[in-house]
């Protein structure tokens, strides 16, 4: 195999291909791309990556379709925690449907937003860029939100609660090397903590990356496990799962379609931290695109509309008791969203019925990145 040279073209390709295993590595070897790339040809092909008409689709249809029901349902703007990139596109195109609060006080007029950034540049450019932010904190989310001792832990305690909060890490959801309850189930979890002094509905937008071999696999079987429990403690659940996969075990759902199951176990987990934390699933959708690095993997998002439980009994939907009504239904909606619809197909069929669709979205990425993008 050639070294690549130190420098050169393939030494950024070489890093840019590099698992992320969590969200840091993800941000700082983006970043170390933008401020070494010896070529701008080369590097705004690979910068499009995760900034590609498809996955703009995915923003567009999947999440901001869902922030505007909830912008509706609310009747007011609403404040966000996200992890926004070096462009901000997803605040940006919230921004501008007009969805989200402002705040105008002494230090001016900026969007109710807390946005964290662990690498410096990008860190710079959100902290200077328009539209402002309230916040522009530089440090892990994941950190801040699982470790107590983190700087930016007691700020961020502190601006809970949010009415969306997107953990958008495109991580594993846990790396081989961690423990099976590793820091994004932890960070997951603080979050449906935190948000409990909000007496509403709010989303909760989660990526991570799918690819096996790559996840804990103690985590991958106690998921399944988890689901199993279910389906064999309730009919209805089995009933459901059968129309949907046919009548397949869990353990060969994963076999078979590995990626899509594991999006469905977690989905599971979710309703689980959910009800732990008294909170109902009344939406939940479950997407997912390919990327060709690493040999091929998928990104899967899953979006819950969450809203409090009207019972007092939260009992664990995998403990053993008994379900109530709600939390059945709640378990119900995260089988149903099965193994996640396939956003690479439904934008090329879209885009039959639609033959603008790709430029017009590739036309509004180049003006959300136009100020950022090297040129």
């Amino acid at each position: 195999m050639t070294t690549p040279k130190k420098g050169g073209i393939d030494e950024v390709i070489k890093i840019l291909q590099e698992e992320v295993e969590q969200e840091r590595n993800v941000v700082a070897g983006s970043g170390s791309i933008f401020a070494e790339a010896p070529s701008d040809d080369t590097l705004r092909a690979r910068s499009r990556e995760y900034d590609d008409p498809v996955k703009h689709w995915v923003r567009k249809s999947l999440w901001l379709r869902l922030v505007r029901q909830l912008h509706r349902r609310r009747g007011r703007p609403l404040r966000l925690l996200t992890l926004p990139g070096r462009h901000a596109i997803e605040v940006k195109l919230y921004e501008k449907e007009g969805i989200l609060a402002t705040i105008n006080d002494s230090h001016g007029e900026r969007l109710d937003v807390v946005a964290f950034e662990y690498e410096p540049t990008a860190y710079g450019l959100l902290a200077t860029a328009e539209p402002r932010l309230d916040r522009v904190i530089n440090g892990s989310l994941v950190d801040a939100l699982v470790k107590s001792d983190d700087p930016k832990a007691e700020e961020l305690r502190g601006a809970f609660p949010f009415d969306v909060v997107n953990l958008d890490l495109t991580s594993n959801l846990v790396a081989p090397r961690e423990a099976p309850y590793g820091e994004v189930l932890q960070a997951v979890e603080a979050c449906l903590t935190r948000q409990r002094t909000l007496d509403d509905e709010w989303l909760l937008m989660i990526t991570f990356r799918a690819v096996q071999g790559h996840t804990n696999a103690e985590t991958e079987r106690q998921l399944q496990q988890i689901f199993e429990q279910n389906l064999a403690d309730y009919d209805q659940l089995r009933t459901t799962f059968v129309e949907l996969h046919g009548d397949v075990s869990p353990s060969e759902l994963l076999e078979s379609s590995y990626e899509g199951a594991l999006g469905a176990f977690f989905a599971k987990w979710l309703v689980d931290a959910s009800v732990r934390n008294g909170w109902e699933v009344a939406r939940l959708e479950h997407a997912f695109y390919r990327r060709e690095a690493l040999g091929g993997y998928q990104i899967r998002k899953l979006v819950a509309r969450l809203r409090p439980q009207h019972v007092d009994d939260q009992r664990i939907p995998h403990s053993g008791a008994e379900l109530t009504g709600e939390q059945l239904v709640s378990v119900e909606r995260a089988l149903k969203s099965g193994l996640g619809r396939d956003y690479d197909d439904y934008f090329a069929r879209v885009c039959l019925r639609k033959p603008d669709l790709e430029d017009a979205l590739t036309r509004e990425l180049a003006e959300f990145t136009r100020d950022a993008a090297p040129e």
